[in-house]
C-alpha cells in the first residue's frame, strides 16, 4: 500500500481581536497542511476529514459533520485543493459542504487533540498519525481578556500589526496606540499618544498628550504639550507647555513653549514663537517668531510675522507691527459700543471724526487736564489753554471766542499775540530761511541745491555734501561733480553728464542707474538693485554690485573687493580690469578690448557667457566660452579662473593644478591660420609632428611625424588603468602581452612562442619547438606534437572540440534514466599486457583507469569498434553527459526530501515555542498559587481562634 504523510504547517485562530463576548467570536481555526504520496507532493483533489479528539483519542469533542463517536472517523469528507502537497481549510466553517461549527465548549478541556482522515482517490480513507495537539490558539477562542506582561521590549508585552508594534506601554506610566507611535529607547514618563507616529522620537519628555497621526512626532524632551489633530506640533522637538488642537495647529513650532491654539492652520508657521494664544480658523497662521500675540476669530492676526504683544480681534494684524490692539476688520463692523469710564495711554485717542461725536456729549468733565487739540472748525473755549497751539484759526473765531491768557511759545491775547518760536526755531531765523528758500528756487543761483519736484529728485550743476546725501529720487548735474564726504544713496537715478561721482562711503541706487561723463568712485562698496553702472573715464570702489552692465570708455574698472553683475556684461574698451576678490558674471559676458586683467586671490567666474580679449585692431587672441577655449597667443594663469553653464557645472577651469576644459582647445600660429593643435572629443591631433626633449632640453627623447614614431631608450604601453604592461619596445626586441596581426610571414631562428595569434590568412603556420617536436598551428588553435609521439591539445585540455551547434543537429531529446544507465557501467583500474606495450612503446607500464569494452558495449554498443588488428576500442565521449542526467535525477530525488526536511524543522520549532509558552504559563500559575497562599496566611492572623474558625481555615486549606 502507498504510504501517505502528511505535514500540518499552522494551526491560527482567524481572528486576533480580544475577546469579551464568547458568542461574538467566529468558532474557526485556519488549518495549513501538506501531503506528500509516496515521495511525490500530492497535486490535485483530495477527501479529508477531521476530529478533535481528547489525548488518547477515545472522546470525539467535534468532528467535521458531527458523526464521530468515541475517536471513530467521520461519515462524510470535505474536498479540499491540493497545490505541490499544500492545503488549507477553516475548521468549523459552516458554509463548507459537511463543516460543522466548533463548539466553545470543545476548548474547556485541557488537551484536545486534531485528527485527520485523507483520501487520494487510490488509496482510499487513511488516518494520519499522530495527532496533533492544539495548544494556545484554540484557547483563545474562549478567552475573556487578554493579559499581557510588562513591556520592556518591541516584541514583549506588545500587541502587533502585521509584526509591528500597534499598542505597547513602555517606560513609567506611558500609554503608546498606533503604528510606529513612541519607542523602545526613550526614558520619559506620563506620557499618552494614539495616532501613526505620535511621540515616536521622545527621549526625555514627560506628561505630554499626542492625540491624531503625525502629532508631537518630532518631540525629544519637550514636556507637558497638548496636541490633537493631523500633525499637530508635529515638529516640536524641544518646546513645552503648548496646548493645541486642529489640524496643522503649530505644525512648525520647534522650541517655541507656552502657546495655546486652537483651529485649523492656527499658528501653523510658528517655529520659536512663544506665549502665544490663538484661537480660531488660520489665526495667527504666519507667525514665526512674535511672542505674547492674542489672536480671536477667523484668520484673525494672519498677516503677523515676527511682531509681539499684538491683539487682533476679528482683525487680520499689519505684517511686523508690535503692541497694537485692533478690534473688526474696518469694514464689516462700523459702529463700537462701549460702557463704563474709557482709559487711554499718553499718546490719546485718534481717528475720532466730528460725525462720530453727537453734539453736547463731550464737555469740561469729559476733557482731562493737558489736553491736545489737533484743530478746530467751530466752537469756544474758556479757560486757561497751555502748551503749543498749531492751526489756524477761521473767520468763525472771533476775540470774543478766547478768554484768559496764552502761555507758551504763544503768548498773549489775540489782540497781541507774539510767535516766540516755530519748532524749537526762533523767529529771525525762521525769517532767514524763507529767503535762502525763496532764492534757491531759480535754477540759475550757482551752487544751489535745488528739490525740483514733490518727488525728491535733486539737480545742481554741483552737489556737494560733507555728510552723506540721500534723494528720494534722482541725483543728477548737468556739467559739475557729485561729491559726498560721506555716502551717496538715491532711490532712482545718480547722473552727471560730463563730471565725475565720488563718495568717501557707499554709492547706493535701489531702481535707478549709475552714470558718470567722468571718472567714478567709492570708498565703500557700489550697489545698483536694478540698474547699470557707466563711466566715460575709471570706476573703483571696494566692491562692485550691478544688476546690469558695468562699463567704462576709457578708464579702468578697479575694485579691493569682488566685482559681479546679475544679468549684464562686465566691459572696458581701453582700461583694465583689477579686483581683489572675484570677478563674475552670472548670465554676461566679460570683455576687455586692450587691457589688461588682474586678481588678487580671487577668481574669474562667468557662468553663462563669454570671456574675451581683444587686439588692439579689435580681433579676439582670446576667447573662453561653452563652445571651447580659443587662443591664438597664449596662455598664463597664476590664480585661477572658473566658467560656468547655466546649470552651475564647470566647462572651463584653469589653475596651478592644470587646464579642464569640456569643449574643444584650438592653438593657432601657422600663416595660413590652420590650427597647429587641436584637442576635441576625438583626440589630439598636432600638424607639424610633435617633439619631446629631456627635462634640459638638450636632447630628443621622442619625434613623432610623418615617418614614423622614433623613441630614444625603448617605449612601453600599458593598460588604461595604468596598473599591467602590455608591450614593451627596446633593444632587446619586442614583448607582447595580447595579439600579432600579420598578412605575411613569421620566421623564427630558434623558438617562438606566441600568444594569441591572429593569421589574417586559412594557411596553417608550423613552428619547430624546443622539445623536439613542432607546433601545428591554425587560425583557431595550436597542437602540439612531442617527440615521443603523445599530442597535446590547446590548453592541455583532455578532450576534443566537436561540432555542437544546434542548427547542426536533428532529433535532439533529453537523455533518460541516466542513474540506471550508470549503475550498468563497472569502472575497473588495469594494466596493459605484455603484447600491447611491445606494440605501442610510448605507453607506460602503470595501473590505468578505464572499462572493459565487451562489458561497455552492453550499455553504449554503437561507441565501441573493431580496429583492423580484431581488437575493440572504446568511445568515451557519452559517459560526462549521462553522468550529467544522473546528477540532475539526484538533485529532483533531493529536493523533496530538503523540503520535507524544511518542513519538519518548521514543525518542530513550532512545538518548542509552543512548550515554551506552556512552561511559562505553568510558571505563572504556580506563582499566583504561592502568592494566594501568602494571603491567606496573612489572612489567618486576623481570624480569632474559635472552634468554627478553626474549622473554615482548615476547609480553605
Amino acid at each position: 500500500m502507498t504510504t501517505l504523510i502528511i505535514r500540518g504547517f499552522a494551526l491560527l485562530l482567524s481572528l486576533a481581536t480580544a475577546i469579551t463576548l464568547h458568542a461574538q467570536v467566529p468558532q474557526l481555526l485556519n488549518y495549513q497542511g501538506r501531503v506528500v504520496v509516496g515521495t511525490t507532493n500530492f497535486d490535485g483533489s483530495g477527501q479529508f476529514k477531521f476530529a478533535l479528539v481528547n489525548a488518547d483519542g477515545s472522546t470525539s469533542y467535534w468532528s467535521n459533520d458531527g458523526s464521530s463517536t468515541a475517536g471513530s472517523e467521520p461519515a462524510s469528507a470535505i474536498a479540499l485543493t491540493v497545490t505541490k502537497g499544500l492545503y488549507s481549510v477553516q475548521l468549523g466553517d459552516a458554509t463548507l459542504t459537511h463543516m460543522t461549527a466548533v463548539p466553545a465548549s470543545v476548548f474547556t478541556h485541557a488537551d484536545v487533540r486534531l485528527r485527520v482522515w485523507f483520501d487520494d482517490g487510490v488509496n482510499g480513507s487513511q488516518m494520519l498519525s499522530p495527532d496533533q495537539r492544539i495548544a494556545a490558539v484554540g484557547y483563545a477562542i474562549v478567552a475573556g481578556s487578554v493579559n499581557l506582561p510588562v513591556t520592556t521590549s518591541a516584541t514583549t508585552g506588545v500587541i502587533q500589526q502585521s509584526g509591528s508594534p500597534l499598542i505597547h506601554s513602555f517606560g513609567t506610566g506611558n500609554f503608546f496606540a498606533g503604528a510606529s507611535s513612541g519607542n523602545f529607547t526613550q526614558t520619559g514618563s506620563d506620557n499618552a499618544a494614539v495616532g501613526f507616529g505620535t511621540l515616536s522620537a521622545v527621549t526625555t519628555g514627560h506628561k505630554n498628550v499626542a492625540l491624531g497621526s503625525g502629532a508631537l512626532a518630532a518631540a525629544t524632551t519637550g514636556l507637558e504639550n497638548t496636541a490633537a489633530g493631523y500633525n499637530a506640533l508635529t515638529l516640536t522637538t524641544t518646546g513645552n507647555q503648548n496646548t493645541v488642537s486642529g489640524a496643522y495647529a503649530l505644525s512648525s513650532n520647534d522650541v517655541g513653549s507656552n502657546n495655546t491654539a486652537s483651529g485649523f492652520a492656527a499658528l501653523q508657521f510658528n517655529t520659536s514663537g512663544s506665549s502665544n494664544t490663538a484661537i480660531g480658523w488660520q489665526t495667527l497662521t504666519n507667525n514665526t517668531t512674535g511672542g505674547s500675540n492674542i489672536a480671536l476669530g477667523r484668520r484673525a492676526g494672519q498677516n503677523l510675522t515676527t511682531g509681539s504683544n499684538n491683539i487682533d480681534i476679528g482683525h487680520q494684524g499689519v505684517t511686523g507691527e508690535s503692541n497694537v490692539i485692533r478690534i473688526g476688520d474696518g469694514t464689516t463692523q462700523t459702529d463700537t459700543y462701549l460702557t463704563g469710564v474709557i482709559h487711554g495711554n499718553g499718546s490719546g485717542l485718534t481717528g475720532i471724526t466730528a460725525a462720530s461725536l453727537a453734539a453736547n456729549t463731550v464737555d469740561s468733565a469729559q476733557l482731562a487736564s493737558g489736553l491736545t487739540l489737533g484743530g478746530t472748525t467751530a466752537g469756544t473755549f474758556s479757560g486757561n489753554l497751555t502748551g503749543n497751539v498749531t492751526g489756524n484759526a477761521d473767520t468763525a473765531t472771533t476775540a470774543g471766542s478766547f478768554t484768559g491768557m496764552l502761555a507758551g511759545d504763544v503768548t498773549g491775547t489775540q489782540s497781541a499775540t507774539v510767535v516766540a518760536s516755530v519748532g524749537g526755531v526762533s523767529a529771525a531765523n525762521v525769517a532767514a530761511g524763507v529767503s535762502l528758500a525763496n532764492a534757491a528756487t531759480s535754477a540759475a543761483t550757482s551752487g544751489a541745491l535745488v528739490a525740483r519736484d514733490g518727488s525728491g529728485n535733486i539737480n545742481a550743476n554741483v552737489v556737494t555734501a560733507n555728510n552723506g546725501i540721500y534723494a528720494n529720487g534722482s541725483i543728477s548735474t548737468s556739467s559739475g561733480n557729485i561729491t559726498s564726504f560721506g555716502g551717496l544713496f538715491a532711490t532712482d537715478d545718480i547722473s552727471t553728464a560730463r563730471g565725475g561721482i565720488s563718495a568717501y562711503g557707499n554709492i547706493v541706487t535701489e531702481r535707478g542707474d549709475i552714470y558718470a561723463g567722468g571718472s567714478f568712485s567709492a570708498g565703500g562698496s557700489i550697489t545698483t538693485a536694478t540698474g547699470y553702472i557707466y563711466a566715460g573715464g575709471s570706476i573703483s570702489g571696494g566692491s562692485l554690485s550691478v544688476m546690469g552692465n558695468i562699463s567704462t570708455a576709457n578708464g579702468g574698472i578697479s575694485a579691493n573687493g569682488d566685482i559681479s553683475t546679475f544679468q549684464g556684461n562686465i566691459s572696458t574698451a581701453m582700461g583694465s580690469i583689477s579686483a581683489g576678490g572675484d570677478i563674475t558674471t552670472n548670465s554676461g559676458n566679460l570683455n576687455i578690448s586692450r587691457g589688461s586683467i588682474n586678481i588678487n586671490g580671487g577668481r574669474i567666474n562667468c557662468s553663462g557667457g563669454t570671456f574675451a580679449f581683444n587686439t588692439p585692431d579689435g580681433q579676439p587672441f582670446f576667447v573662453a566660452s561653452e563652445g571651447g577655449l580659443f587662443a591664438s597667443g597664449g596662455l598664463r594663469v597664476t590664480g585661477g579662473f572658473t566658467f560656468m553653464k547655466p546649470d552651475g557645472q564647470p566647462f572651463i577651469a584653469g589653475s596651478e593644478s592644470g587646464l579642464y576644459v569640456t569643449g574643444d582647445i584650438f592653438t593657432f600660429n601657422t600663416p595660413d591660420g590652420q590650427p597647429r593643435m587641436s584637442a576635441s572629443g576625438i583626440g589630439l591631433v598636432v600638424n607639424g609632428g610633435l617633439q619631446v626633449y629631456t627635462p634640459d632640453q638638450q636632447e630628443l627623447i621622442m619625434f613623432a611625424s610623418e615617418n614614423g614614431l622614433y623613441v630614444a631608450g625603448g617605449f612601453r604601453v600599458f593598460t588604461p588603468d595604468g596598473q599591467q604592461r602590455i608591450m614593451t619596445a627596446s633593444e632587446s626586441g619586442l614583448t607582447v602581452d595580447g595579439d600579432i596581426s600579420t598578412s605575411g610571414n613569421l620566421y623564427a631562428g630558434s623558438t617562438i612562442t606566441l600568444n594569441g595569434l591572429t593569421n589574417n590568412t586559412s594557411t596553417p603556420i608550423i613552428l619547430s619547438n624546443s622539445n623536439g617536436g613542432f607546433n601545428f598551428t591554425t587560425n583557431s588553435f595550436t597542437t602540439v606534437f612531442n617527440h615521443d609521439g603523445t599530442v597535446n591539445n590547446p590548453n592541455n585540455s583532455t578532450s576534443w572540440n566537436v561540432a555542437s551547434d544546434r542548427r547542426l543537429k536533428t532529433g535532439i531529446r533529453a537523455i533518460a534514466a541516466g542513474l540506471d544507465t550508470i549503475e550498468r557501467l563497472h569502472p575497473v583500474l588495469f594494466r596493459y599486457n605484455s603484447d600491447f606495450l611491445a606494440k605501442h612503446p610510448s605507453t607506460r607500464a602503470k595501473e590505468h583507469f578505464g572499462v572493459v569494452a565487451q562489458e561497455f558495449a552492453e550499455v553504449f554498443p554503437e561507441f565501441v569498434t573493431t580496429g583492423a588488428d580484431g581488437y575493440l576500442s572504446v568511445d568515451a565521449s557519452p559517459l560526462p553527459f549521462v553522468l550529467v542526467a544522473a546528477v540532475k535525477e539526484l538533485h529532483q530525488a533531493l529536493s523533496g526530501q530538503t523540503e520535507e526536511v524544511a518542513a519538519l524543522k518548521q514543525r518542530n520549532e513550532q512545538l518548542e515555542k509552543r512548550v515554551a509558552e506552556l512552561e511559562a504559563k505553568d510558571q505563572e500559575r504556580e506563582a499566583r498559587e504561592q502568592a494566594l497562599a501568602a494571603r491567606l496566611a496573612k489572612l489567618e492572623q486576623f481570624i480569632p481562634e474559635t472552634p468554627k474558625s478553626k474549622a473554615t481555615t482548615a476547609a480553605l486549606k
